[in-house]
């Protein structure tokens, strides 16, 4: 068993969109309120400390010995996976989000 304790500073994202005009249907009004889509995603942050910690001494050993390389990778490749799991989830959720407030507005356009 093992545990793991980090700590992260400076964290920064700045994600920019795109919004796909509609047509309402009924009104033939465009609205700003189609598919979302992410245009630009960019995280920051610098890993100020990792720790991992095991059950025995070789295992200890190890793991303060790989401490530095994990540290530099995830400093490094982090904030690019960060932004690729975060994309889809945000134009998902903003998408539906948008879709909702369209339907809700449908009968005042």
């Amino acid at each position: 068993a093992g545990r793991i304790g980090f700590a992260l500073d400076n964290v920064t994202a700045d994600l920019a969109f795109a919004v796909q005009p509609v047509l309402e249907p009924r009104s033939q009004v465009v609205v700003p309120l189609g598919k979302v889509e992410v245009t630009r995603c960019y995280i920051s942050f610098v890993m100020s400390m990792l720790h991992l910690h095991g059950t025995d001494s070789v295992f200890n050993s190890a793991l303060s010995q790989f401490e530095p390389a994990l540290k530099d990778f995830i400093n490094e490749e982090l904030p690019e996976v960060a932004c690729s799991q975060l994309e889809p989830l945000m134009e998902k959720q903003a998408s539906a989000a948008l879709s909702s407030v369209l339907v809700q507005l449908a009968p005042f356009l």
